[in-house]
């Protein structure tokens, strides 16, 4: 059976995958060497796409599937339909 995470597990999944990709981009800084600083740049901006992306898909309203992506923090009630955000 597939579990459905709630809308908090769904933010807290993105914010630890952006965190994550922009520590990555970061510790580029401390590389001299231009072999590994690109692969581990490339894989950073990836990580933090994949987070924008995960955002955009999956951050919405359960009520009224309105996106809650812009949201700074997530609201307590959906802007759009007034719903009760878990």
């Amino acid at each position: 059976m597939k579990k459905h995470r709630t809308l908090k597990e769904r933010s807290r999944i993105c914010t630890n995958l952006y965190l994550a990709g922009m520590g990555i981009i970061i510790l580029t800084v401390l590389f001299e060497s231009i072999s590994v600083k690109m692969p581990l740049l490339t894989i950073g901006v990836a990580m933090v796409v994949a987070a924008l992306v995960y955002r955009f898909k999956h951050i919405k309203c359960p009520h009224c599937g309105s996106n809650l992506a812009g949201a700074r923090t997530l609201p307590e009630f959906c802007p759009d339909c007034g719903g009760k955000l878990e």
